[in-house]
């Protein structure tokens, strides 16, 4: 007989929405890498991030195809007129009607915040390093 135990695996979306300059990409990998260590280091063994490459036009077949979602970072605004930043909103207006939870990190946050109603646009003011 067996142990009893169901593995339960839960799929995470990862909307990847850039790449990261190779000086960086180099210490730590890529917004892909980057999200999977992360989830790794969560101790979520049960966890099976797939990365989507949404920048270069790859979106998932459908909201449904993961059980959760997560919209990466990128150098690019939500309000920048690039075709995959159109696909990417209108995918996001599907996720945000169906029933697997969406998280946004840095442009993702940004690009829900849009889609659910709120004034997304550049800042007035310039950051000054010290």
């Amino acid at each position: 007989m067996g142990s009893g135990v169901v593995v339960v695996t839960t799929r995470l979306g990862v909307l990847v929405c850039d790449l990261l300059a190779p000086e960086v990409a180099g210490v730590a990998g890529q917004y892909d890498a980057l999200y999977a260590a992360l989830v790794a280091a969560g101790g979520s063994d049960g966890i099976e991030v797939l990365p989507y490459p949404v920048h270069e036009g790859r979106l998932p077949p459908s909201p449904t195809a993961c059980d959760a979602w997560l919209i990466g970072g990128s150098r690019h605004s939500v309000y920048d007129r690039l075709d995959w930043i159109l696909e990417l909103r209108r995918f996001a207006q599907r996720l945000l009607g169906g029933e697997a939870p969406v998280v946004g990190i840095c442009f993702g946050h940004q690009l829900l915040a849009q889609e659910l109603g709120a004034p997304v646009g550049p800042v007035s003011y310039t950051h000054l390093t010290l």
